[in-house]
């Protein structure tokens, strides 16, 4: 220890190398470890410089613009960043009803342009709405009623604004109309009998005028969409970051908000095959559960375009996203964001959209990691892979009836009055749901529940929800753990459809706004169920028959939701199984035993009662 550095070298050049002693090294001094750091710094920010410097080079100067000025936007909205809606500051706010609501931003000079004149008696009639004569009895959401388009209903016919105008007709019931005039007052016409306060010719219905709307050409957009013949919808570009700026888009008239396995594909390819009504970019946007910090722009950027809309002469798109309706939360986002849109709520008899769920969700996915060989057990031991299917069934998968036994145990627990399905949801969302929860204390009618509350959080370990842990236990071999295990977990919860449905009224949505539809009648009459949905829609009458003809969509396990299966297909196989019904199993088809399925059922038809009671419809189950 005491050797300087000279002798360390002379006893290097003397002793051999494999008998070297190493010494440790010396230690840092104080100014050495500054620079070390110093540099350190130096080079993290420039990296920092050269980032921002890429973003500025990779997007427009705009972007960051409108992403600073949607959050100053959300600051005044009282709203938090997540899930804000920034202030259109050119348009009518998104959800705006013209019959119950007063408008929150009225007619200013040059800000709002007339609905394009080319698209008047072409692509848009009054006779394309239902009850124009007595528009007041029902709302077409999103896109009003014809008096928006300039007409005017003059001694029992329709004549256009510019042209009634260009007279100054007078009546007892009307008073003068000059165009002058028309960016200065928001009243256009008044018809005292009607009790119609104006005609508003600056609604472009569920769309936003897009920035150059003086230079469409309409003549020349309608001729390329009929040449094309309508195939290739037009979608907005996706935004690359935040923006707030809704120009040329449009918002949706209806959402498919659920229930899960219980035909919501079939019924939105149904729907979308009325010539009015345009798709979505893809089904199941699902924005108000998973999307709602990348803000509405990117929302309305899943539906076509205003110059494709308009131009097709389409009336309404819409979404459809099961996912949407147990979450009580989802509900309140998108009363916010979207109110006056139409609800469109389909149910299906609880134990067979059990059955379909646990084959859909658990059975196929299960089989398909399984032959993979990638499934994992409590047992550890390995699983052979190759092996039939009904190999897996019998030896390494958890039984309808198993399952079934376990979640029914849980929620008769938890929905109980006083248990965690009622606290834990007052604790959770009475802030904005307190006005529902004195209605329902001064009525006697049952207080909300949430059933998702009921399987509480997940889980580590070989049981991921605590439900399954007498079952793994018993059972080390058989796998549980599969993706969507919040749609395995709720077989028996997801068909208790009153109890979210309730959180949808509790949102602010009206009866008025809501539909619902059973897919027995979808199945057993669908040009009937169809019908009964366009006239909720507000739509003019279209022939179904040709549309529900082409089959029935994804139910043919995970192909996809497009994906269609004709009805001789299903035919043969309804003839192989034996079953009664179209795409149902019958309940003696169901592998369960007589005693389960009358506690199932017993259990269901309490909860049954209530939706047909609060729905004012009854399902044939």
């Amino acid at each position: 220890e005491k050797m300087t550095r000279s002798s360390v070298l002379e006893l290097e050049m003397r002793v051999p190398p494999t008998e070297l002693v190493v010494f440790p090294p010396r230690p840092l001094s104080k100014l050495k470890i500054l620079r070390k750091r110093r540099k350190k710094r130096s080079i993290i920010l420039l990296c920092i410089c050269l980032l921002i410097l890429l973003i500025f080079y990779r997007y427009p100067a705009k972007l960051l613009t409108d992403f600073s000025a949607g959050i100053k936007n959300s600051r005044n909205n009282g709203l938090n960043q997540k899930g804000s809606f920034p202030k259109a500051t050119t348009h009518e706010k998104v959800g705006f009803n013209p019959h119950t609501e007063k408008d929150p931003m009225p007619l200013k000079p040059g800000k709002r342009p007339p609905f394009p004149h080319e698209l008047r008696w072409t692509k848009y009639k009054p006779t394309d709405f239902q009850n124009f004569e007595n528009h007041m009895d029902q709302y077409v959401p999103s896109w009003n009623d014809p008096y928006n388009l300039g007409f005017r209903w003059v001694d029992h016919e329709w004549v256009d604004v510019d042209s009634f105008a260009a007279v100054s007709t007078m009546s007892d019931d009307t008073v003068p109309i000059s165009t002058d005039n028309y960016y200065d007052k928001q009243v256009v016409g008044i018809e005292e009998g009607n009790a119609r306060k104006g005609v508003r010719r600056d609604s472009w219905g569920p769309c936003f005028p897009p920035s150059n709307y003086e230079n469409v050409d309409w003549h020349s957009e309608m001729h390329a969409l009929q040449t094309r013949n309508g195939t290739e919808i037009e979608y907005p570009d996706k935004p690359r970051s935040y923006q707030s700026n809704l120009d040329g888009m449009c918002r949706p008239g209806f959402l498919i908000v659920g229930a899960g396995k219980c035909g919501t594909s079939s019924l939105y390819h149904y729907l979308t095959g009325h010539d009015r009504v345009l798709e979505a970019k893809k089904k199941q946007v699902d924005y108000f559960r998973f999307y709602l910090p990348r803000g509405m722009h990117f929302y309305l950027s899943h539906f076509p375009t205003t110059k494709y809309f308009l131009s097709s002469g389409a009336l309404i798109t819409g979404e459809a996203s099961p996912g949407y309706l147990p979450y009580p939360n989802v509900a309140h986002e998108t009363f916010k964001q979207m109110s006056g849109t139409k609800l469109i709520m389909i149910v299906r008899e609880p134990l067979d959209r059990a059955w379909s769920s646990y084959n859909y969700n658990y059975v196929n996915p299960a089989l398909f990691l399984l032959k993979k060989g990638r499934g994992t057990v409590k047992s550890k031991t390995p699983i052979p892979k190759g092996k039939s299917s009904e190999y897996y069934k019998s030896n390494h998968l958890f039984s309808f009836e198993e399952m079934i036994r376990a979640e029914l145990t849980l929620l008769k627990t938890c929905l109980k009055p006083g248990g965690i399905a009622e606290t834990k949801a007052r604790e959770k969302y009475y802030k904005w749901a307190h006005n529902e929860y004195a209605r329902r204390n001064e009525t006697q009618l049952p207080t909300l529940q949430d059933p998702e509350l009921c399987y509480g959080e997940p889980v580590g370990g070989d049981s991921p929800r605590k439900q399954w842990n007498e079952l793994v236990q018993n059972h080390p071999q058989k796998l549980i753990k599969v993706k969507n295990l919040q749609l395995v977990e709720a077989l028996v919860g997801r068909g208790l459809y009153t109890l979210p449905i309730e959180w949808w009224y509790a949102a602010g949505f009206p009866s008025e706004d809501i539909h619902l539809v059973c897919l027995e009648n979808l199945k057993d009459a669908p040009t009937k169920t169809m019908d009964d949905i366009s006239t909720f829609l507000g739509l003019p009458k279209f022939d179904f028959t040709e549309v529900v003809s082409e089959g029935a969509f994804n139910v043919a396990g995970h192909r996809g939701y497009g994906e269609i299966t004709s009805w001789e297909v299903i035919k043969a196989k309804q003839k192989l199984l034996g079953e009664t019904n179209i795409g149902t199993k019958s309940s003696t088809q169901i592998p369960i035993s007589d005693e389960l399925k009358k506690e199932f059922l017993d259990f269901a038809s309490v909860y049954n009662e209530r939706l047909f009671q609060q729905m004012g419809k009854r399902c044939p189950w």
